[in-house]
């Protein structure tokens, strides 16, 4: 039997250890860290939790939607052993129709035949700290052992101010529409993970001044980095200088450091410094039937600026764009 509960209706043991001892099992997924990153999640449950996946919901202008929190890069279907395509297109279809509009990433990569969504394969990478270092180092690029000899003022260490995570973290988020309590709920998150064993932030100093912050957050199987700096952190190597540091010290366990992304190439370039492995997810995207058409037009038009120009002149264009504005739902 599949049924959707409320938060408030789970058993919080029972959810944890399910998580706890998944075949993907993520950091994101823990009850503690749903409750931080979100005021109000569901989930869809098999049989006695068998299988568990949350959702994050919010309602804006009576349409209630499902989206991805920041600082959640995917979920997935968690249980013991990987469940079958037909369980987890149920899992997904158990999800009320009042749901008009879902934005969720994903681990798994089966959900191949879901209809009315568009499924968009995601960029990550990983790196297995079960070798020793000396074997890590050894497939670390050779700019980045360069930028780690170089001799530096930086003094990194385990204490230092979270609170400033946020204005550093800012700084290379510019162009996405994070808010402050967004941070603020990182922040606390990442206080109580640190409280309870689940997460470590290593602080990068230079002549007295904190250039940058990176966090590990530790599943049972995956640690995710969150890193942040300002431009002297990125000068100074300061997150490079951590990352390094962070794998000296946790080698030669059963760890995988998840870097979480990234699909821009500048980053991406940097995160294959270290020796990782290209690893993906996937965006599943289902729309209401005024943005479908809205995305089709763009689509449709993007190459040639003048049939755009002709559209978006037309009545219908400009009603379509007015009822999704009036929404206030991202596209």
């Amino acid at each position: 039997m599949i049924r959707l509960i409320s938060k408030e209706e789970i058993d919080r043991d029972k959810w944890d250890y399910v998580i706890n001892n998944s075949y993907n099992s993520l950091v994101y997924a823990y009850s503690w860290y749903l409750d931080f990153i979100c005021d109000k999640w569901v989930a869809v449950i098999s049989n006695d939790y068998e299988v568990v996946m949350p959702f994050f919901i919010r309602k804006k202008m009576l349409i209630s939607y499902i989206y991805m929190p920041f600082f959640t890069q995917k979920i997935g279907f968690f249980s013991k052993t990987e469940p079958n395509e037909k369980i987890k297109e149920q899992l997904i279809k158990a999800l009320p129709s009042k749901y008009r509009i879902v934005n969720i990433s994903l681990i798994d990569a089966s959900l191949n035949r879901m209809a009315n969504y568009e499924i968009v394969k995601k960029l990550n990478f990983e790196l297995n700290l079960s070798s020793t270092y000396q074997d890590i180092y050894k497939n670390y690029s050779t700019n980045l052992k360069r930028n780690l000899k170089k001799k530096d003022k930086l003094k990194i260490t385990e204490h230092g101010s979270l609170d400033l995570f946020m204005n550093l973290r800012k700084k290379v988020m510019q162009s996405t529409n994070i808010k402050d309590v967004d941070f603020k709920n990182f922040i606390l998150l990442t206080k109580f993970a640190i409280d309870n064993n689940k997460a470590k932030s290593y602080f990068s100093y230079n002549n007295g001044e904190l250039v940058a912050i990176v966090i590990f957050l530790f599943g049972n199987k995956k640690i995710v980095v969150v890193p942040a700096s300002n431009q002297l952190g990125r000068k100074t190597n300061s997150i490079s200088k951590i990352i390094d540091k962070f794998i000296l010290e946790h080698s030669n366990t059963n760890y995988i450091l998840d870097f979480a992304g990234s699909s821009i190439p500048s980053i991406a370039k940097f995160y294959q410094k270290f020796g990782t492995h290209k690893t993906y997810y996937y965006h599943l995207k289902k729309q209401t039937f005024i943005q479908s058409i809205y995305t089709f037009i763009r689509k449709k038009t993007s190459k040639n600026k003048w049939a755009l120009l002709k559209i978006q002149n037309s009545a219908l264009y400009k009603i379509i764009k007015t009822l999704i504005y009036r929404s206030k739902l991202k596209l």
